[in-house]
């Protein structure tokens, strides 16, 4: 008998990226055994996407909120910080320590002491922390229902899959985890249990995992971004008319699209807009597309008969309180892009998806109110994963109020100027961009599962 596959899904992105997209259809119906997809209780299977019958839905056995082993876990992940320190751990290290200086003491400084960085003391804590470890009885159960041949944890660098993953590896069955994103390595990439084999979009962050835990080659593969299958095929013709206007927009226009990002990454976005809005040519469209975890209710004061919003996904049953995305809300994210002549956001993952369809992009990299510079905005430009993208030429970067104008007009007067920077980062970030990665995907979980 075929043993089943694991797939925990602790949140929205996840349940986007692997369910949404195709991938978890396409593993499901060419394999034997049971997938079985382990989320937050209240989650139900889709009925719309064609699911096959193999395809079952486990509630995820939730984390004790204190226990020795989490207490562990916390030491650890602060020494593996210190021991592979990078810009943007760094840089989130002195962020926390001036926005939350009473928890960053006993949550991090403290847990870390004596000699943070010593290599000694880390192993021997983990030798521990693996020892200790207990399978609480919901997992047990699991193991015992469905007897896994392979439990893949699709956001890895957090706890939520953590007795999942440790069970797994406490009993002999092979692991796998699926980096989600392009700043995981750099910036949160402690895995609380090491997977036998991880899987990534590119050899970029392919290459910083394997430097990070001394992996082997075969054990980290490369399969694309399966969310931005969507980008692989070619637009409709006159599908930028037809979607503006559905908006209630005159294609004719030029269209900014403003994509926010969540409130602690920056809480002044709608001060920035509202000065947008004053110095922006008055034969302008502008959208703004609400960030899965901003609200909104943050934007009540942002009124005019020239700005559309978009509220993407449903509201959900998550600790990040995120919205849920489906495939309608990739292909929306998508058409609302290539329908722009320019899309604004700071330092996000949006960049690259401008990028695989070759929009302008424009970075307000200055703050729309003093604060000090560890808390201001220039501080992501530290980050490891965003050098990639500032240091390449291919998004326009705003250090002031004229410079963001400039940068806007730019993209509406010469939509092509940065098009060869573009498809370079497009060739580190996201190729190949074929439509197939999560075809890609599902054979890397086939395989692993066999």
């Amino acid at each position: 008998m075929t043993g089943s596959i694991f797939i925990t899904l602790p949140n929205s992105f996840s349940i986007r990226n692997v369910v949404y997209t195709g991938a978890v259809t396409k593993l499901a119906r060419s394999y034997d055994g049971q997938v079985v997809l382990l989320a937050p209780a209240g989650w139900e299977l889709p009925v719309d996407i064609g699911l096959p019958s193999n395809v079952v839905a486990e509630p995820l056995p939730p984390l004790k909120k204190i226990s020795v082993a989490k207490i562990l876990q916390k030491s650890l992940a602060n020494r593996f910080y210190r021991i592979n320190e990078t810009d943007s751990i760094r840089a989130r290290r002195h962020s926390e320590r001036i926005k939350t200086p009473i928890r960053y003491f006993f949550l991090n400084a403290s847990l870390v002491q004596p000699l943070p960085r010593s290599r000694t003391i880390f192993r021997a804590l983990k030798t521990v922390e693996s020892k200790i470890f207990r399978a609480p009885g919901s997992v047990r159960q699991l193991f015992d229902r469905y007897k896994p041949t392979l439990v893949v944890a699709t956001d890895a660098n957090t706890m939520h899959e953590y007795a999942i993953q440790r069970h797994a590896s406490r009993t002999g069955v092979r692991t796998a985890a699926f980096v989600r994103s392009w700043d995981v390595p750099t910036t949160k990439g402690w895995f609380p249990v090491v997977p036998d084999y991880v899987i990534t979009w590119n050899r970029l962050v392919a290459s910083q995992v394997r430097e990070m835990y001394d992996l082997d080659e075969q054990q980290v593969l490369q399969v694309g971004v399966p969310q931005f299958d969507v980008y692989g095929s070619t637009p409709e013709e006159n599908m930028r008319d037809r979607f503006l206007k559905r908006l209630g927009l005159d294609p004719e226009l030029n269209t900014a699209l403003f994509a926010t990002c969540p409130p602690r990454i920056r809480d002044d976005e709608p001060l920035l807009v509202k000065r947008l809005i004053e110095h922006l040519p008055p034969a302008t469209n502008l959208i703004i597309r609400i960030h899965p975890q901003d609200q909104r209710e943050r934007w009540a004061g942002i009124d005019s008969e020239r700005i559309v919003f978009q509220v993407p996904g449903q509201p959900g049953i998550f600790e990040d309180g995120g919205r849920l995305m489906d495939q309608n809300d990739l292909s929306e994210l998508r058409d609302t892009i290539a329908s722009s002549d320019v899309v604004i956001c700071t330092w996000s993952t949006i960049s690259i998806d401008t990028c695989a369809l070759d929009i302008p992009n424009v970075i307000p990299d200055f703050d729309a109110s003093p604060r000090p510079n560890k808390l201001s905005v220039h501080r992501y430009r530290e980050l490891t994963h965003v050098k990639t993208i500032s240091e390449s030429g291919a998004v326009f970067v705003a250090t002031s109020n004229e410079e963001f104008l400039a940068g806007i007009l730019e993209a509406f007067e010469d939509p092509g100027k940065r098009s060869v920077q573009r498809q370079r980062l497009r060739e580190i970030m996201c190729e190949p961009l074929d439509g197939r990665s999560a075809e890609r995907l599902a054979e890397a979980l086939r395989s692993l599962a066999r």
